[in-house]
């Protein structure tokens, strides 16, 4: 009886055990893809922004010489 419970208390220790390393390497998976995904948009974003940008800046020095 005492070697039931023993291995009861054994499995639902290494299940937590499992369960935070599998947690924690969830939590790593989301943070790298999320990192990915910013490295990924910034130069998207940086080629969206820069020709507006561009454009802002010629029309506010047209603005200025005309």
């Amino acid at each position: 009886m005492l070697s039931f419970i023993l291995s009861i208390f054994v499995i639902i220790m290494l299940m937590k055990v499992l369960f935070h390393i599998g947690f924690g390497i969830t939590k790593l998976l989301f943070s790298l893809i999320g990192i990915a995904l910013f490295l990924f948009f910034i130069p998207i974003g940086l080629f969206l922004l820069v020709p507006i940008f561009a454009v802002m800046a010629i029309m506010f020095l047209l603005k200025l010489v005309f």
